[in-house]
């Protein structure tokens, strides 16, 4: 075989390559930290999204949540939990950092009241609206949301008639890494 005859095709695989890694590169995951949320008081959380435009995303996040029992504080509950969440990212413009986010979760939440041996559970569905800086090629990631928490489910919750409120207005604030 000579040496001419493989031109073609090493331009071909060099063609196929450029066009494969000279689009644009997205980062569609996301670790980061997120206080009070729909993880409770502090979640660690993971991300990924599908691109479906220039101007739109959705996304998948799981997390896991915890409050934990401190010393001198006095909290009646202290335990872990799974939030979830779908949501769908709308740009500003294309290209722009800064986004409005949409998303609707559940989060699952298994506690302990102080000096009981009761394993307790609660589940809710959240909705939230928000901020979200996140750049296209990734980095440094933030965003601020507002959220109300529906209450679907609380074991410490009884049929004997006790009232029990079920709406909750929350907020959050995350930061973290986008790549």
């Amino acid at each position: 075989m000579k040496i001419k005859q493989l031109y073609p095709a090493v331009f071909g695989l060099l063609l196929a390559f450029n066009t494969v890694f000279g689009q644009e590169q997205v980062a569609n995951n996301v670790v980061y930290a997120e206080g009070f949320g729909n993880g409770g008081i502090v979640s660690l959380n993971y991300e990924s999204m599908i691109r479906i435009n220039p101007v739109f995303d959705l996304s998948l996040r799981f997390g896991m949540s915890a409050i934990p029992r401190m010393k001198n504080v006095d909290f009646e509950y202290y335990g872990f939990g799974f939030p979830m969440e779908f949501n769908q990212i709308f740009a500003f413009k294309d290209g722009s950092v800064s986004n409005w986010e949409i998303g609707e979760g559940l989060f699952w939440f298994f506690n302990k009241k102080k000096d009981e041996d009761i394993l307790r559970s609660i589940g809710a569905f959240t909705l939230r609206t928000g901020y979200r800086y996140q750049k296209l090629e990734g980095g440094f990631f933030f965003k601020a949301s507002a959220m109300i928490f529906l209450y679907v489910y609380d074991s410490r919750i009884t049929n004997s008639g006790a009232d029990a409120q079920v709406l909750y207005p929350w907020g959050g604030i995350g930061v973290g890494y986008s790549f």
